[in-house]
């Protein structure tokens, strides 16, 4: 049985880092390995290791706050492989028009527990449905 990947997809920018450590904290509880492509990044082949980490996750948690290409793009690559897609901003009123139309979990940085909350509550609930 494979193990349940989720990649974290976040811009890079240091007021997200403790986002990121929150959401790797929850789905190490909930038996979820993380991926981060900054984990894996090579010279020169970025996008091939994107879709390559994005194509071996079970599932996708992308931070849309700052309408951040990179991330947007990564939605788009995971939607493309038909990847689950949990999306999260701490600024509803932000969210690009082509993913309005999508759930998103708002949360703030002050209450990262809430947010941590959520993930292992959407993680059980995607694999309730998909065991």
């Amino acid at each position: 049985m494979q193990a349940n990947r989720c990649f974290l997809s976040t811009p890079f920018s240091g007021e997200f880092k403790q986002v990121r450590q929150a959401i790797a904290e929850a789905l190490r509880r909930a038996g979820v390995e993380t991926i981060l492509v900054e984990d894996f990044a090579s010279p020169g082949g970025l996008t091939e290791v994107m879709l390559n980490l994005i194509g071996t996750a079970t599932f996708v948690i992308a931070d849309v706050t700052a309408n951040n290409p990179w991330v947007l793009y990564e939605v788009g690559l995971a939607h493309g492989m038909q990847k689950q897609v949990f999306l999260i901003t701490q600024d509803l009123e932000s969210v690009p028009g082509p993913l309005t139309g999508y759930f998103h979990f708002a949360y703030e940085t002050r209450d990262l527990t809430r947010l941590q909350k959520a993930v292992i509550l959407w993680t059980r609930r995607l694999f309730s449905r998909n065991p």
